[in-house]
């Protein structure tokens, strides 16, 4: 073999490696993409979230318990509870009024 041949020959040699690689790397992230999006697994998934517990001091052990799991909630029953609220002060406020000769109402 003439000593001409092989810098050629490594050359071709080392271009072919060159273009080889990123083009096994691209279609390797190709795959990769493909897999993860048409198969989502959940093996490493994790929920970031906020959570606060409340619970109150009880005294000793709790024998039953008023509420049940997923139990259907009023909506508007904060607004609700609020409207009475106003509605017992508003009450008692006029009472005290007409009861109380020096109060005046505005």
């Amino acid at each position: 073999m003439p000593e001409s041949a092989t810098p050629v020959r490594r050359t071709r040699l080392g271009k072919i490696v060159s273009v080889a690689i990123p083009v096994a790397a691209l279609m390797t992230g190709l795959w990769v993409v493909y897999e993860t999006t048409q198969y989502p697994r959940t093996d490493d998934a994790a929920v970031f979230a906020n959570f606060i517990g409340i619970a109150p001091q009880v005294d000793g052990p709790i024998s039953r318990l008023a509420v049940e799991d997923n139990a259907f909630v009023m909506q508007g029953g904060l607004l609700f509870l609020a409207l009475i609220y106003l509605t017992v002060n508003l009450t008692v406020d006029i009472l005290y009024a007409v009861v109380d000769p020096r109060v005046r109402l505005a």
